[in-house]
């Protein structure tokens, strides 16, 4: 923990200057520029600094985590329906199989997609070993998810750049290429390279399985009472999010591909998940 803190905050020097002047120099920019220099400081604050602290709001989104997520790993392994609405079936048949190689385990660890609970971490409440207890068996699922959508996000683009090199034209591919966070215009010159691989694993998995944040929710959710009103929301908010952004937005730009295959699975999915909850809660 201690070297993961030295070393975060080795980069964010390099990146913010030693003591965060060139992100005070980009908001006095703000400032002068008539922008919400407030704003864009509370944002900086909660994202490197912490969320607000409250002893209540914490004890009362612990409490609800305790009671209400006991079920929540059943129905997060659904989420894997994401990485195959995004990457392909067969993508994420594969990212499955391959996730119990060591090959699949490092490509996750190095894509650096693994967070301490996200579910967690939005609401500000500490990894303390109760919570782990109680986080445990969904803790692995979300593990699963992310290490499915890494290894799904490498062969994505690995399909993508021969799709790219067939038809440097392709629209699709293109689009694709820049929403995994890689250049087209770099890749059609070339071969994926291993930062390539592990920008689009990592991206893969940030696309599917999310990672909220004040940067991609709304930053009044991260206010103590904001958190306790909202907690569990993030997940509706991002998934609507996606629908929008990865399903809709390609369908109506002529790729009615990613559509077909969440039409498929969401249903089939959402139907054994439920049926399994009642099972279980009688």
């Amino acid at each position: 923990i201690y070297a993961s803190r030295v070393a975060g905050r080795f980069t964010q020097s390099d990146l913010f200057g030693k003591k965060d002047e060139t992100i005070a120099a980009l908001i006095d920019k703000i400032a002068n520029d008539g922008g919400d220099y407030e704003e864009a400081q509370k944002i900086f604050d909660y994202m490197y600094q912490g969320l607000p602290k409250s002893k209540l709001a914490s004890a009362i989104t612990q409490y609800n985590l305790a009671t209400k997520l006991d079920l929540g790993a059943i129905t997060n392994i659904s989420q894997s329906i994401n990485t195959a609405t995004k990457a392909g079936i067969k993508n994420t048949a594969k990212a499955i199989v391959q996730g119990f190689t060591k090959d699949g385990n490092d490509l996750a660890e190095l894509a650096n997609v693994y967070d301490d609970m996200v579910v967690v971490n939005e609401t500000g409440i500490n990894m303390n070993r109760f919570v782990r207890g109680v986080m445990y068996i969904f803790g692995k699922v979300e593990r699963f998810n992310r290490k499915t959508a890494a290894i799904a996000g490498k062969l994505r683009a690995e399909e993508l750049a021969q799709d790219l090199a067939k038809n440097p034209e392709s629209a699709v591919a293109i689009r694709q290429l820049k929403s995994i966070g890689l250049d087209p215009a770099k890749i059609a010159k070339g071969t994926l390279t291993r930062e390539d691989i592990l920008t689009a694993a990592n991206k893969m998995s940030e696309l599917t399985q999310f990672k909220p944040n004040v940067l991609n929710t709304p930053r009044i959710w991260k206010s103590p009472v904001g958190r306790v009103i909202t907690q569990f929301k993030s997940f509706a908010f991002m998934q609507t999010r996606f629908i929008t952004d990865e399903v809709l937005k390609e369908a109506k730009q002529g790729n009615i591909a990613p559509l077909m295959r969440f039409l498929t699975l969401a249903p089939i999915m959402s139907y054994v998940t439920y049926n399994v909850r009642n099972a279980i809660t009688g």
